[in-house]
């Protein structure tokens, strides 16, 4: 199976249980993982963020790799739809910062 219809088919599950996210390790390596509301990002991680397509939802406005904070940690607090994905390495997550 190629992966481009893995992805789809993966895609496609992930996007009926709207659990899905994606983080890149240190060597630029992208890992799918399932993430649930509430979940707390540790500081240090690596991360895809994606603009929440609500520009009043507050939520991060990037399409680049980031490395979260030392000190922060982030929470799940909303996932958006697969369907607004424009690149394959695109989270689905929103983050916000712990405050």
């Amino acid at each position: 199976m190629q992966l481009a219809t893995l992805l789809s088919v993966f895609f496609s599950a992930a996007a009926m249980a709207s659990k899905i996210e994606l983080r890149a390790n240190r060597s630029g390596q992208i890992t799918v993982y399932l993430v649930k509301i509430g979940e707390i990002l540790k500081p240090g991680q690596m991360v895809m963020l994606y603009r929440d397509l609500d520009s009043n939802s507050g939520s991060y406005v990037m399409r680049f790799r980031r490395k979260v904070e030392e000190g922060v940690a982030y929470k799940v607090t909303g996932l958006l739809p697969v369907g607004s994905l424009i690149e394959m390495d695109t989270v689905v997550a929103r983050l916000e910062p712990m405050t």
